[in-house]
């Protein structure tokens, strides 16, 4: 039996180049990575609109003849794969041997000379050729000896732009790489040119710049115009810095900068009163907040990702607002930022780094790229003003720009082939989820400066109100005695004029009270609203738990109908009745389903009225364990056998051990756990009110709430990937409007779920 080896068409070039690197700019920007790759202090492009060709050089080592035939023309092959450290201490961002076919997406005909320490290449190549239907093999490029360097075979182009020719024999003497290529494939306009010069100022960080220059030339620009200046900006609010701790991997160490305020001299006196710390005056002062967390609390759990596997990384996130009132700038006392232009236009988004280099397309200006962290989705889920004291504040993705900084020894956060982002791993998920975390503590810290001014302001002028209205009665009262003293009333006129100033405060009193009064009801509507989009809320998340037996009650109810059909035409009556009997038992089932759900909100409960909350709760208990069943949870109910009254809106009461419960059986589906799928809920009667005490045997708390138990009532917070985070807030805000307490102490000390919740 003969061996036949495998053999590739040419086309298979053209696969690799011009179609895998979609985009003009990302094959620029290969090219640009090679020269830093080869320790290139300079690196050159020159567009010549005379006769539509480009130059792009490089300083760097070179290539010879070896490193040509051996790894620069054997597609998939790279001399970085193992040796990925360069000579001068780069950490090179080539790997898989295909980033030179970027010169076929750029032109049909290139020319390179290159020149090492021991010799001098010159390296021609047709992409056409890659077109025709030759196997790959039968596909050649002319490799020759040259004795040129490289400023003498730039002079034998005859290229205008004077600038150019300087910077090519003051820096490119010794070694390095140069390109000349014709048959462009695209028309580059004005336009198109400053399209890559964006890409190129984005492309690299601020930091780079003083070992690695990058210019753009076309040929009337100057040496100062050409050089690409990364876009950097120190007109900000906030500034986040983190990073992967040296000493401890497993930490993330995370400074927070307030830039945002200014007290106009007043520091002392609106520190003190506004209630501040001690450290938050350091921290107004230009003092960081500096604080480590451990990057298990900063991942979700369910991700099941070592957190040894997303590596170690860094960077820095910047905050800013393009707009505030007059009034706001004067409560919260903003620093003047007038002249601060669009940030998020100039600076795109959050950008993600790789050694130096720019992965496109995260934070990238007017894509769907620019906001990867999905920022806009948890705005809009948690719309709360910075200043509220209810809800959570979340910043906006066009308030937010930074740079992330990974290496390629983050193995498992691996460029996609085609040069256009992250795959979309586990990894790379928890690694998301950490960069969310960082900003919500920033996040924090914003609401609690601001909470803190508001206060002040509404303290201040609900004092000053009250002083300029006592002020005005005293002068009413003093007008008023004046005119009586100066006319000399009898006491009988004096009484009437007493009885005229009783009347006008009678007559206002009555204008003011259906003002109050209407204002009032509004209030009460808009609570009472509130309240019942809590219970369609949790009404939502009680359907979720139940989606599986609601989908296999409608196929069951549609296979008894379809019997008693089939039965009916043969006048099976025996069969009619089975089926019946089974549609009927399905119908049950519905009902029962139907009690913990859709009948929580009908209007009679949602009176507020005095409840016998043993039955309330007990029988919402009983709905629940024969709508589920004891394969899915075994819910218990302790009886205290004493009838407890209590007053209260029972959809409410109903939605908190709803939630209670959904969350345990979402649990325990999590863990597919096939025993002690247990469920305890217990009242016992209090001086004023009732305890309600739930626990399970399920997981217990995600890790990253094991140390602080009550992040769990903040909104939006979950430990499942597909979780909402609402249950257990809409039980805090329930609880809080009863005047209750929630006690979490006992989570994470036992096994399982544990709470204790005080209705007074």
């Amino acid at each position: 039996m003969a061996k036949v080896p495998f053999d590739v068409d040419s086309y298979t070039a053209r696969l690799i180049g011009r179609e895998n690197v979609s985009k003009l700019e990302g094959a620029i920007i290969e090219l640009v990575k090679n020269a830093y790759d080869a320790d290139a202090t300079k690196c050159l492009i020159y567009y010549n609109e005379l006769n539509h060709s480009l130059v792009i050089a490089d300083n760097g080592c070179g290539m010879n003849e070896k490193i040509i035939k051996d790894n620069w023309m054997t597609i998939g092959r790279s001399s970085k794969k193992e040796n990925f450290v360069s000579d001068k201490g780069r950490v090179q961002t080539g790997a898989k041997g295909i980033g030179r076919f970027a010169l076929d997406r750029i032109a049909s005909k290139a020319h390179m000379i290159t020149v090492n320490s021991e010799e001098s290449i010159e390296w021609i190549i047709n992409w056409e050729d890659f077109s025709s239907n030759k196997k790959l093999s039968e596909t050649y490029a002319e490799i020759n000896e040259s004795i040129k360097c490289i400023p003498e075979f730039y002079e034998s182009l005859n290229l205008s732009n004077l600038n150019t020719k300087r910077v090519i024999n003051k820096d490119f003497a010794d070694t390095g790489t140069f390109f000349y290529l014709t048959q462009l494939r695209e028309i580059w306009d004005e336009k198109l040119i400053k399209r890559i010069q964006k890409s190129l100022s984005t492309m690299i960080p601020p930091t780079m710049e003083e070992i690695f220059q990058i210019y753009m030339f076309t040929n009337d620009i100057s040496e100062d115009g050409a050089k690409i200046v990364s876009y950097h900006e120190e007109s900000y609010d906030y500034k986040i810095n983190f990073g992967t701790s040296k000493k401890n991997k497993e930490l993330m160490e995370i400074e927070i900068i307030r830039n945002e305020f200014d007290f106009r001299g007043k520091d002392k006196s609106v520190l003190k009163e506004a209630g501040f710390t001690k450290n938050d005056e350091k921290y107004f002062s230009g003092s960081s907040i500096f604080s480590k967390k451990r990057l298990s609390e900063l991942v979700n759990e369910v991700y099941e990702v070592p957190v040894a596997e997303i590596g170690e990384f860094h960077g820095t996130f910047y905050f800013f607002k393009n707009s505030a009132t007059k009034n706001d700038t004067q409560k919260f006392y903003y620093k003047d930022f007038s002249n601060r232009r669009n940030m998020s236009e100039k600076f795109g988004g959050i950008k993600i780094y790789r050694d130096n280099f720019w992965i496109r397309p995260y934070g990238e200006f007017a894509t769907s790229s620019y906001d990867w962290l999905l920022l806009a989705n948890r705005k809009n889920q948690s719309p709360a003003a910075v200043s509220s004291e209810k809800g959570k504040w979340r910043v906006n993705s066009q308030q937010i720009y930074g740079q992330v900084y990974i290496s390629r020894l983050n193995l498992h956060l691996e460029d996609q082939s085609n040069r256009e982002g992250i795959v979309e791993s586990k990894q790379f998920s928890a690694f998301k989820e950490v960069l969310l975390n960082i900003i919500e503590l920033f996040e924090n810290d914003r609401q609690y400066v601001l909470r803190k001014l508001k206060d002040l302001y509404d303290k201040k002028n609900e004092a000053e109100r009250l002083e300029n209205e006592l002020k005005e009665q005293i002068r009413e009262a003093e007008k008023k005695e004046a005119e009586q003293k100066s006319k000399q009333n009898t006491a009988q006129k004096k009484a009437v004029g007493e009885s005229e100033i009783a009347s006008e405060q009678n007559l206002l009193l009555e204008k003011v009270r259906p003002v109050v009064a209407k204002k009032e009801s509004e209030i009460e509507e808009l609570t009472n609203e509130v309240k019942m989009l809590r219970a369609m809320a949790t009404t939502g998340i009680a359907i979720n738990t139940y989606f599986h037996e609601i989908s296999s009650l409608v196929n069951d109810i549609h296979e008894e109908i379809y019997e008693i059909k089939e039965a009916a035409v043969i006048d099976d009556i025996d069969t009619i009745k089975k089926a019946a009997d089974k549609a009927y038992s399905y119908k049950q089932k519905f009902e029962q389903w139907y009690e913990v759900t859709i009948k929580s909100v009908k209007s009679d409960k949602r009176k507020r009225t005095l409840w016998e909350i043993q039955d309330l709760i007990g029988n919402l208990c009983d709905a629940w364990s024969e709508s589920l069943g004891s394969e899915r949870a075994n819910i218990e109910f302790i009886d205290p056998y004493e009838s407890i009254n209590y007053r209260c809106f029972p959809f409410e009461i109903e939605s908190v051990v709803n939630n209670l419960i959904s969350n345990s059986i979402s649990a325990f589906d999590d863990i597919c756990q096939t025993h002690n799928r247990s469920v305890k809920v217990e009242i016992q009667r209090l001086n004023k009110g009732f305890k309600l005490i739930y626990s399970d045997k399920g997981p217990g708390l995600p890790k990253k709430f094991r140390d602080n138990p009550r992040k769990i009532l903040e909104p939006l917070k979950t430990g499942k990937i597909e979780g909402t985070g609402l249950g257990m807030w809409i039980i805090d805000t329930i609880v809080k409007d009863y005047n209750g307490s929630i006690d979490l102490s006992k989570c994470g000390k036992q096994k399982g779920f544990y709470v204790e919740i005080n209705f007074e």
